[in-house]
């Protein structure tokens, strides 16, 4: 068990299965953005291909581009996470001037930024569903498209939101070991 994680080995049992499923969490978190992005390619390549007004296919196609945006960032704290887990010790951190290495401050980040890409791919789809938008979406496939992958991306953000929880629930209380990583 130990050997998968170079961070766990030689450390007290406690401290080893804390980081054990520290980097469990991780690479779960890595898998949530993975699937999200696939369901954010999927809808703008589908999208394109309905018979939909310009306007819409365009507002698809912004919308996931700016939760593309989001996911980077996401994925840039989810490095910053890592350091500030202890999961990569002896190694240069990846962001060397973090001056707050709260990893609580680093995943209400994460979690904002994804609640914020989901938030705008429903109200997209709210709006594009209202008739004093002129009815922007003609067929009802393109509202199917867009509530499926929302849905699918709603899982994938939810088991996100999961494994966010777990290492929570593992961090020492606030104010322990401020300023240092906390395996």
């Amino acid at each position: 068990m130990a050997e998968d994680v170079p961070a766990a080995i030689g450390q007290d049992p406690a401290t080893a299965a804390r980081l054990i499923l520290y980097s469990r969490a991780i690479r779960d978190l890595g898998e949530g953005l993975r699937s999200i992005t696939a369901h954010l390619e999927f809808v703008n390549r589908e999208s394109r291909d309905l018979d939909i007004p310009e306007q819409a296919s365009t507002a698809i196609a912004e919308c996931c581009a700016e939760f593309h945006g989001l996911i980077g960032d996401v994925r840039k704290q989810i490095l910053k996470l890592e350091d500030q887990l202890g999961l990569r010790p002896g190694q240069a951190p990846h962001d060397p001037d973090d001056k707050k290495p709260d990893p609580r401050q680093t995943m209400r980040f994460i979690t904002t930024w994804l609640t914020d890409g989901i938030d705008g791919l429903l109200a997209l789809a709210t709006e594009l569903e209202q008739p004093q938008s002129g009815g922007m979406i003609d067929t009802v496939g393109a509202l199917v498209l867009l509530h499926e992958c929302t849905a699918n991306i709603d899982n994938a953000q939810s088991a996100i939101l999961d494994r966010i929880d777990a290492i929570e629930g593992q961090l020492p209380p606030q104010g322990e070991g401020a300023g240092q990583s906390i395996a």
